[in-house]
Parts: structure tokens; sequence; C-alpha cells
């Protein structure tokens, strides 16, 4: 019977903080698909070791944006 690993001590875990200032760091499961879990959560699926740090690709796009700003000539 395999050991249960506490999803903060686990390497396949990933760390994600989200944008916005008052946001909450939190980590998520990448053998259940990216799930958010709990810091006291844990299960049999995981191996021991240090969480990764999550990067969310961001989905930016300027178009139809106007300027603001006038750049100086150079």
């Amino acid at each position: 019977m395999r050991e249960v690993v506490p999803c903060p001590g686990c390497a396949l875990a990933a760390a994600r903080l989200p944008a916005g200032f008052t946001s909450e760091p939190e980590l998520l499961c990448t053998a259940r698909g990216g799930e958010a879990v709990g810091r006291d959560d844990g299960c049999t699926l995981g191996e021991p070791g240090a969480p990764a740090q999550a990067d969310p690709g961001f989905d930016v796009t300027i178009e139809g944006a106007e300027s603001c700003g006038v750049w100086p000539a150079e």
C-alpha cells in the first residue's frame, strides 16, 4: 500500500498566484488535471518533493485598443 503524500509536499503539485492585488495563492494537482487542492489535502498518487511554480499563459490581446499617450519622436 502506498503512503499518503500531502499536497504541499508533493512533486506533482503546482503553486499558482492568480492575477490581482487581493488574490490568494492556490495549489493545483497536476495528477488530477490541474484541480485546485487544499493545503491539508493529500493522496497516494503523488511523489514526495517540492511543488513546481505554475505558469498559466495569459491570453492577452491589444486588438481594438486605443492609444492614451504620445510617444516622443526620435
